[in-house]
């Protein structure tokens, strides 16, 4: 019985009736079977199906044929199948699992309706095209891996083998012409504000003018980039979206173009073109667009690095204009400035009105010295922007740098009606420092609590212990700084919009170097309306 011809060709029949009534629930299964794979887990669900209702359809038309006939077996659907998981980043065992998978689920289709076990001719058939399907897909996987890792490779050695766009764009185009023999040339234009500019071509360069552009959304590359998804032209001299007359001229037939996106931003379309075929295989058409993918990431490395380099030659630029403005600033104003001194004081002396002349002359003067301190402020900044800022370091008593410090500001708070002292714990190690360095921390800090502490406040030093340093605090109780304002205070060149105090901006920002260059660290804490306290600290003298 079971060899009789006509049960076998029923039974046939039946199998093929059966998948095609059955092909949704049969889906659905394999489906919810294949999110358990990792990679699958968050595929969209039409790339997940992808050609499997096409692969059953050629299961069930197997079954159809006779046994006289040569069934057609699933090739198309197995290789297309195959390239979308290669693409999705499977590798080639969660292929084969899906196909298993796949096998395992008609099956059990079969047994869950209630029917017999299948017989072994439709068993052969079931088999004959799920093995073929993966012998198909692991031949193409596999080809086309090895392919792609070659083209990737080659490209890497590009990236690696060039400092600038300008040589690595040309070496890029020429890897994706010789992997893919389908294309005669290749062009790659990156974008710039609202137009794609061409920036280099392989195959077109007798016909095509470097820097030539397109807007985006116009021509077949604006077209690509306003989509940002690839986009295929069959015989160029026809369509209207290919606008270009270079491609035109060469004959091409097939076109096609794909977006390089990076961050999500389109910043720039990679175009392949071929003048002997109509259109490009499923498996050029994935080899480009993991081409493509893998050059933007390199792309964008190479113009980061070309614009960190442009701006570290324009920074480079803008130290050395400065150095030389410093230069005569500090050699050609400091000599005017101590004649203009030192003529003031000598008109002060001898002068016959002595008092008028002597009022005016005290304002030249101190004029003058506002202008050379700034100088030396420009200097110092400069120094220790450079790294050369010089210390002459020794071993120094805390509490007599303290005094040394309150004492030159004392005059001035008296003046102003504000208290001023110092409060130290008795004997602390000595500091190795700069001693001309440091007290001009102290006076910058002393002279700011000064100019913020109104009449009957009060201005405190504090030295204290601090594990391998002294930490040194100056609290005052003056109007205290915004919280807002705290993050940039050591900034060069800022200040508070509020401050009417005038100056460049820059006592905060030497400070901060001076303590650092020291190895020190500087902090501040304030409260707006109650004052506050800028501290530092200095190491400890060796021995």
């Amino acid at each position: 019985m079971e060899d009789d011809p006509q049960h076998r060709a029923s039974k046939t029949l039946w199998l093929s009736d059966f998948i095609r009534a059955h092909k949704g629930e049969i889906l659905t299964d394999w489906m919810t079977a294949i999110r358990a794979l990792p990679i699958a887990r968050d595929l969209a669900h039409p790339v997940l199906l992808d050609h499997l209702p096409d692969l059953l359809e050629r299961i069930a038309e197997m079954a159809d044929a006779d046994d006289g006939e040569r069934p057609s077996l699933p090739v198309d659907a197995s290789t297309a199948h195959a390239l979308v998981r290669l693409e999705e980043g499977y590798d080639l065992g969660e292929v084969v699992t899906e196909y298993a998978v796949l096998r395992e689920t008609i099956l059990r289709h079969w047994e869950r309706h209630g029917i017999r076990a299948a017989a072994p001719p439709e068993l052969r058939i079931l088999n004959r095209a799920i093995d073929y399907a993966i012998s198909v897909s692991v031949a193409r996987f596999t080809s086309v891996r090895e392919r792609t890792l070659r083209a990737l490779d080659r490209i890497s050695a590009a990236a690696l083998g060039t400092d600038n766009l300008e040589t690595f764009l040309p070496a890029l185009l020429l890897v994706l012409k010789e992997t893919t023999p389908a294309v005669d040339w290749a062009m790659l234009l990156l974008r710039e504000g609202d137009r794609l500019v061409v920036r280099a071509a392989v195959g077109l360069e007798d016909a095509l003018a470097r820097h030539d552009s397109v807007a985006i959304g116009e021509g077949f590359a604006g077209q690509v980039a306003l989509s940002g998804a690839p986009m295929l032209s069959h015989g160029a001299d026809e369509d209207p979206r290919v606008t270009s007359e270079a491609v035109r001229a060469i004959g091409t037939r097939a076109l096609f173009g794909v977006p390089l996106v990076h961050n999500g931003q389109v910043i720039g379309v990679a175009e392949a073109g071929s003048r002997v075929a109509a259109d490009f295989s499923a498996e050029d058409k994935l080899l480009l667009n993991i081409l493509a993918t893998r050059a933007t990431a390199m792309i964008e490395q190479h113009r980061l690095r070309e614009f960190a380099e442009q701006r570290a030659a324009d920074a480079q630029r803008a130290t050395q204009a400065r150095d030389e403005v410093l230069a005569i600033v500090s050699h050609d104003l400091r000599n005017p400035l101590a004649s203009i001194v030192a003529a003031a004081a000598l008109i002060g002396q001898t002068a016959e009105d002595t008092a008028g002349v002597r009022r005016r002359s005290a304002v030249i003067q101190r004029s003058a010295a506002r202008m050379t301190s700034l100088i030396g402020d420009l200097l110092d900044v400069s120094r220790i922007e450079a790294g050369g800022l010089a210390l002459e370091r020794a071993p120094h008593a805390v509490d007599a740098l303290v005094a040394e410090a309150v004492e030159h500001q004392r005059a001035l708070a008296e003046e102003r009606g504000v208290r001023l002292r110092a409060e130290l714990p008795g004997a602390l190690p000595r500091v190795d420092c700069d001693r001309d360095r440091v007290l001009r921390v102290f006076a910058n800090l002393l002279g700011n609590a000064l100019k913020f502490t109104p009449a009957g406040g009060d201005i405190v030093v504090r030295a204290a212990l601090d594990g391998a340093a002294v930490r040194v605090s100056i609290a005052d109780t003056g109007r205290g700084i915004a919280a807002e304002h705290l993050p940039h205070l050591f900034d060069r060149y800022w200040q508070a919009r509020s401050d009417n105090h005038g100056g460049a901006g820059l006592g905060l920002a030497i400070v901060k170097g001076l303590v650092e260059a020291h190895g020190g660290r500087l902090s501040v804490e304030s409260t707006p309306g109650a004052g506050s306290t800028f501290s530092f600290t200095l190491p400890l003298a060796a021995g």
